[in-house]
């Protein structure tokens, strides 16, 4: 068995150590400080178009993870259109046809940035009953899980109220 893929694209895309430099080089100065170095690769998925989807995680320094999704395109396709619209916030590898949009842009969750906003949260805090103006100052967003495209899956928490024994309240959410 050949462990080797035979697209060399393929090979560097999914290689931890060879593509990490090169997304960190295009993102990082506008994402929050990360280990570039431990990133990895979780998942990859096949396209309709002959392409992958990669699935990309780095160990934040504050802890947590920060998830970062990639389209790496089929032999002979053109860039997404998306590259393009949201330039300020995707990496482009040309050589390798590997598109990585910083979280949240994600086309095919055009929602998620608003949805992880503070206004978002101030909503979801008034529909579920918590005291508002407390628990919107101090409500933070955390994700979960992600996949790129697909879903993502985070716990918005607010702190308890002075004087309350149930500790944080908290609510997940699935888009």
């Amino acid at each position: 068995m050949n462990p080797r893929p035979a697209c060399p694209r393929f090979a560097m895309a999914t290689d931890a150590l060879a593509v990490g430099p090169r997304i960190a080089a295009a993102l990082a100065p506008r994402l929050e400080p990360a280990v570039w170095t431990a990133l990895e690769v979780p998942r990859v998925l096949p396209r309709a178009d002959g392409g992958f989807v990669c699935q990309y995680r780095v160990p934040l320094k504050r802890g947590g993870w920060l998830f970062l999704g990639g389209v790496l395109v089929g032999d002979g396709a053109e860039r997404p259109d998306w590259v393009a619209r949201g330039a300020q916030s995707v990496a482009w590898l040309d050589d390798l046809g590997l598109a990585v949009p910083a979280f949240p842009f994600d086309p095919g969750l055009e929602s998620l940035p608003a949805v992880l906003s503070a206004p978002w949260r101030a909503e979801l805090v008034m529909r579920l009953g918590w005291d508002a103006p407390a628990d919107i100052a101090g409500s933070s967003a955390e994700v979960l899980a992600y996949r790129f495209e697909k879903r993502c899956v985070f716990r918005v928490a607010a702190p308890a109220h002075p004087g309350e024994n149930s500790g944080a309240r908290r609510a997940i959410v699935k888009i």
